[in-house]
């Protein structure tokens, strides 16, 4: 699940609200997330963005397990 929108539109919060914790930093001064970052379960194997510049990606892992099968990716503005 791919979030894009303007800075300071709650994307972060909505990854929150999403995973029921506070996994994404998200704060009332903007803008917070500055590249793609992508919240997957510590378990999930996506090799396809293994292959990424790590200057570019940012990965947090998690153990909700309401979130062990989908992948959650907070996008800067655009």
């Amino acid at each position: 699940i791919l979030l894009l929108g303007g800075t300071g539109v709650g994307k972060s919060a909505l990854i929150n609200a999403l995973a029921g914790a506070s996994i994404a930093r998200s704060t009332a001064i903007r803008p917070t997330t500055d590249r793609l970052t992508v919240y997957q379960h510590e378990d999930a194997q996506l090799s396809r963005l293994a292959a990424s510049e790590p200057a570019s990606l940012a990965r947090v892992p998690h153990r909700l397990e309401e979130l062990r099968d989908k992948v959650l990716i907070d996008a800067p503005d655009f």
